[in-house]
């Protein structure tokens, strides 16, 4: 781990605490009766009550007013919060939020002077916090062995490997229902799960077992 990555890290944590302080749980926010980004699009009209939950993956400091973006698997959609509007509590919340961090709002639906869709927050709630930094947000991940090894951020970071999950699992979705349908039944291979060998640091023996090991599969 670089020396940079220890350090944000390290201010997470120290956020962490500080929201515990505050009475906040970091990791068990419930936020029910949300719509997804895609659904509140679908369905826009100026003005209605909406509420909103998504991971922060932007944000633009104007001062008093603040702009993020919140994405969830039907994509981004911007939410516009004036602090000096919410609640004590909730600036202080907002003041140690990140990037990768998962909240929740609520607020009603307008359009910015630019023609961007957003959502005016009037309450927030925290539902998980990141204590890792996401990764640069222009280049993302780019190593091919770090994205296999860490799928999570890769699929952050990266539009196209969500929409390829998202294909696959509607793709395997749509197959198995149309086989169930027509009276297929799904059979998964045998599989043979070897041990480790015993010459291995930490390993066990069949001795260690009576000569049992293996015998009862």
């Amino acid at each position: 781990m670089s020396e940079d990555k220890s350090t944000l890290m390290e201010i997470r944590r120290q956020k962490l605490e500080q929201l515990r302080q505050l009475g906040v749980d970091p990791f068990g926010g419930a936020f029910p009766g949300t719509e997804s980004s895609a659904e509140i699009r679908a369905r826009w009209e100026e003005g209605r009550k909406v509420k909103l939950a998504g991971r922060i993956v932007s944000h633009r400091d104007m001062g008093k007013s603040q702009f993020l973006h919140l994405q969830d698997r039907g994509g981004r959609l911007q939410i516009y919060v004036q602090k000096p509007s919410l609640s004590e509590k909730n600036r202080a919340v907002f003041d140690l939020l990140d990037l990768g961090d998962i909240l929740g709002v609520e607020g009603s639906l307008f359009t910015t002077k630019t023609g961007e869709p957003s959502v005016r927050v009037e309450n927030l709630v925290l539902l998980t916090k990141s204590l890792a930094p996401l990764p640069d947000k222009w280049h993302g991940l780019v190593d091919t062995e770090t994205r296999h090894r860490h799928r999570h951020l890769d699929l952050i970071s990266n539009e196209n490997s969500r929409r390829a999950l998202d294909l696959r699992v509607r793709l395997v979705r749509y197959l198995r229902d149309f086989l169930n349908q027509r009276g297929f039944t799904e059979v998964e291979p045998c599989l043979r799960y070897g041990f480790v060998p015993a010459h291995r640091p930490g390993a066990l023996s069949e001795a260690s077992f009576g000569g049992r090991l293996g015998k009862s599969f």
